[in-house]
């Protein structure tokens, strides 16, 4: 799938900064109460694959750069500081660490990252990492209330039993379509 121009304005801007987080997109969110982790590990793997957009990754050099599709999903990753001192200041250390941390847009294969972190038995927080090329702000709220609705259905029901109507691929093709347009020539 070929690049949108915002995506290209982006691309290109972290080529010249490389090793600098200039696009990351962060987020922390509180869990408070019992959570059972193999069903929010069920309902993390179907927001992945509903999201085309966080399975994407770049290929391709300067001139032909485009995103590609796969079937992979980066593991929900596990960290538990329950049992540790001064837990808190750990946490927020450890957090803004790892938001600092560039992706490789060249080389990366996920442009996200997932960590559920233990802080007590019943508190835990879902951080999240992403590169601007995959999502935004409002995608990730949408993407946070998704994950809720995909949890509390597998809770209730076994599966998800909604479908997600939305598509990268299809916002793509769209997109495309409009600059072969002749509405895009009037606009122009």
């Amino acid at each position: 799938m070929k690049l949108t121009l915002p995506q290209q304005d982006i691309y290109f801007e972290q080529l010249l900064f490389a090793n600098e987080p200039i696009y990351n997109i962060g987020a922390k969110i509180s869990i408070e109460g019992s959570l059972d982790k193999d069903i929010f590990e069920q309902a993390y793997i179907a927001l992945i694959q509903q999201h085309d957009a966080y399975r994407c990754f770049l290929k391709g050099d300067l001139e032909h750069t485009e995103m590609l599709l796969t079937t992979e999903i980066r593991p929900l990753e596990h960290i538990d500081f329950s049992n540790k001192e001064s837990k808190e200041v750990l946490v927020l250390e450890f957090l803004q660490k790892e938001f600092k941390k560039p992706f490789d847009i060249e080389k990366d294969k996920f442009l996200y990252r997932f960590v559920l972190i233990k802080v007590y038995e019943n508190f835990h927080y879902l951080f999240s990492v992403y590169h601007h090329m995959i999502t935004d702000g409002w995608g990730t709220s949408l993407m946070f209330t998704r994950l809720v609705k995909n949890y509390n259905e597998i809770l209730e029901n076994g599966i998800v039993v909604t479908e997600y109507p939305y598509s990268y691929e299809n916002f793509i093709s769209e997109d495309e379509n409009y600059f072969n347009s002749e509405d895009f020539n009037n606009d122009k």
